[in-house]
């Protein structure tokens, strides 16, 4: 496993992918952001 946190990110800045690494770092789990806009991550 990577410890490595990044997010995969569609050209419309749309998460795609999230690491466990990032959830760490973050705080929010990949079920809460992917989907999402990396501008406003938390969800509703």
């Amino acid at each position: 496993m990577s410890d490595t946190a990044f997010a995969l990110l569609d050209e419309r800045g749309t998460v795609l992918a999230w690491t466990q690494a990032a959830q760490h770092l973050v705080g929010y789990s990949a079920r809460e952001v992917v989907g999402r806009s990396a501008a406003m991550p938390s969800p509703s």
